[in-house]
């Protein structure tokens, strides 16, 4: 049960940069709004129309940019319980293409 159209904000828990949205745009995505099926994109900018922001390309980077920053401080939180098996398994088994090739050495 995969995530046909999905972008990599779709597989992150949303707790880890809420508050990091509100705090520095004002945007509230625990709104109802920004919950659903479409892609994280799509939500993020109905969140903001219907919090009366700009929903332009610059200010989806901004939301980009400004989820990044909880991500990188504590990756291992990140990624939401329900979507991460995909994401384990491709650092599983890059992980072992990586000791392949450094076994190799």
């Amino acid at each position: 049960m995969g995530m046909a159209d999905s972008e990599f904000e779709d597989y992150l828990d949303p707790a880890t940069y809420e508050g990091a949205v509100a705090q520095e745009l004002g945007v509230d995505l625990t709104s109802p709004r920004f919950r659903g099926n479409q892609k994280w994109s799509n939500r993020v900018r109905a969140t903001l129309q219907d919090q009366g922001k700009v929903a332009d390309a610059a200010m989806l980077a901004r939301v980009k940019s400004i989820t990044a920053a909880p991500v990188a401080h504590n990756p291992k939180a990140a990624l939401h319980p329900n979507k991460r098996n995909s994401i384990d398994a491709l650092v599983t088994t890059l992980e072992g293409m990586l000791k392949l090739q450094l076994d190799a050495l």
